[in-house]
């Protein structure tokens, strides 16, 4: 009878949760396909060589400035090809690899120089982020069930002819973070560590096993501080040359820590430099955070179109350097430096507004489809965006599908987009991230119904 009575509940509160999902999608005017609402454009630069990679939705396209030609990554296996949105990208440290992972929870190791899959395995969650060793013989990923994973990259394991996955098999258990969404990874490059932030505030530097196969068992440092769910993390040099950590979350603050120590060195509100008024917005979430190997630290918030761009000072606090628009009638996604500090962001252009608001199409983007930016970094350390905007052949080589437009019968308002408008776009990694409050009534009800609770 309790677990009846337990099952109907908790049919009841998913009932609930997606009633509250569709309520909010219904406030911004749009009515979102259940199958996949939350694509957006993500990319990768190549550590040493002008490469840039961009995934939207299950494809992955690769540009190289040195033959201004585009590569379409493709899987000659059918059973082994990416069938849902991609979230993840990296490259190794020596460049010779790349990883993508996503939805579908297949992570995929592509070789740089052929474009060819050399080895894939199944994750039992979908995967939220994926980061190489600094030798780029592991690689990393983790999981929406709080898991990270590690699968070896040695020539003899990436040799394997592989023609069934089954999830979890050719991957060990690294660490867990008890159930909670693992948002981002960050590997040091000297690779003792591994960083670790969730949706429950923490972020967590892990010693990195001699062997990752054996697991991690020994936590360095809880870097503790932000009031909400954490979304990126990235490393920075102090002018000092030391190595520290940025973080970024939903409480719109940006946050400087020294890593190994849990150390809390600064806190940069984000919401009124975005806004450029004074009054803060609690609501503001920085969705990416990316350093420059010169030190230049740019912050892309919810919301906002403009990039900050931001800067260590020697008295390792954070200071506002610059506020600039990268991508005109699109939010920012991913942002990321290149070897050269060139900054790239990816955005995702909205629909066209049927009433007679912004034209994104008017920009020269067409509406529902993912837009790459470059912006680079003056002497002062100031981005020029309007200055070196990606060659004709970028464009080109780096194309990607339109977003899935369904019309309903005649009422604009039931238009069904697969990929998010402007107002919507930054909000796609956030959503995942909210936990349900629960009202003191239903808290109430909750403690009454416990089954320790019940005589027997």
């Amino acid at each position: 009878m309790g677990r009846r009575r337990a099952g109907k509940k908790k049919a009841n509160q998913e009932e609930g949760g997606e009633a509250e999902g569709a309520e909010c999608a219904q406030k911004s005017g749009f009515r979102l396909n259940d199958e996949d609402t939350d694509t957006l454009p993500t990319f990768a630069t190549h550590p040493s060589d002008p490469v840039v990679a961009m995934a939207f939705g299950p494809s992955v396209r690769v540009y190289d400035a040195r033959s201004s030609k585009g590569v379409e990554l493709v899987e000659e296996k059918e059973a082994l090809k990416h069938t849902a949105a991609l979230r993840c990208l990296a490259f190794a440290q020596s460049g010779h690899l790349m990883a993508s992972a996503g939805d579908d929870k297949l992570v995929k190791v592509w070789d740089t120089k052929t474009w060819k899959c050399l080895r894939s395995w199944l994750s039992p969650k979908k995967i939220s982020a994926v980061q190489f060793s600094p030798k780029g013989d592991w690689v990393f990923f983790a999981n929406k069930f709080g898991e990270v994973l590690a699968a070896s990259c040695s020539a003899a394991e990436l040799e394997k002819e592989v023609t069934e996955l089954k999830p979890g098999e050719g991957s060990n258990l690294v660490l867990g973070h008890c159930c909670s969404i693992i948002t981002d990874i960050l590997i040091p490059s000297d690779g003792r560590h591994i960083i670790t932030c969730d949706r429950d505030e923490k972020i967590r530097t892990s010693r990195m096993p001699t062997d990752p196969s054996d697991g991690s068992h020994e936590i360095a440092a809880y870097c503790l501080g932000h009031r909400s769910f954490v979304t990126c993390l990235a490393h920075v040099k102090s002018p000092g040359g030391e190595q520290l950590l940025l973080s970024g979350g939903g409480d719109g603050t940006v946050r400087l820590w020294q890593p190994e120590l849990g150390t809390l060195l600064a806190t940069f509100e984000v919401s009124t430099a975005a806004s450029g008024e004074e009054e803060e917005n609690e609501s503001a979430t920085v969705v990416a955070v990316a350093a420059s190997p010169s030190g230049s630290i740019a912050v892309a918030v919810q919301g906002y179109p403009d990039v900050l761009l931001l800067k260590v000072t020697e008295e390792k606090t954070l200071g506002l350097v610059q506020r600039t628009l990268m991508t005109p009638a699109a939010h920012i996604s991913h942002l990321g430096f290149s070897a050269e500090g060139q900054l790239w962001a990816t955005a995702l252009a909205p629909p066209s507004d049927q009433e007679g608001g912004a034209d994104p199409a008017a920009a020269g983007r067409t509406p529902g489809t993912a837009s790459l930016a470059v912006a680079s970094l003056a002497q002062d350390g100031t981005l020029s965006p309007n200055q070196e905007a990606p060659p004709a052949q970028l464009a080109e080589a780096i194309q990607v599908a339109p977003a899935r437009l369904e019309v309903g019968d005649s009422d604009p308002a039931q238009r069904v987009y697969t990929n998010r408008s402007t107002e919507l776009g930054a909000v796609i990694p956030v959503k995942g991230l909210l936990k349900r409050k629960i009202s003191e009534q239903e808290r109430e009800s909750r403690k009454a119904n416990r089954n320790d609770k019940k005589p027997f």
